[in-house]
């Protein structure tokens, strides 16, 4: 299950996600690639694009955090369609990485003992 989504400060001031669905780890550094979910409080996901990725740098600290550059997205980005179902145990949102685009991943919220 997933956590209801926080945000902190990335190094160019805009608010990023704190907690992720799930993340890609480097094998050059400990770099990570996170792919976060925006939630409501009804664990619904939020907007038309609710998956967010951003880099998690590791090699400076816990808690910095970038977004993708350009030349990056190719690789770790997301396809732009971000479709959102509801389930009968909660939603189900379905992206595709640009760089498996035939190879989907849902990923499924729903509460559980009042948490998402």
């Amino acid at each position: 299950m997933l956590a209801t989504v926080a945000t902190l400060a990335s190094a160019a001031g805009a608010p990023l996600p704190s907690q992720s669905a799930f993340f890609l780890s480097r094998s050059e550094n400990r770099n990570q690639v996170h792919y976060a979910l925006s939630l409501d409080d009804a664990c619904r996901p939020v907007g038309t694009r609710p998956v967010q990725v951003y880099w998690r740098m590791l090699e400076r600290g816990p808690s910095e955090v970038e977004e993708l550059l350009g030349v990056e997205q190719p690789v770790y980005g997301l396809e732009d369609s971000q479709p959102v179902e509801a389930t009968a145990e909660g939603w189900r949102v379905r992206v595709s990485l640009k760089a498996f685009p035939s190879r989907p991943i849902d990923i499924t919220t729903a509460r559980v003992d009042g948490k998402c």
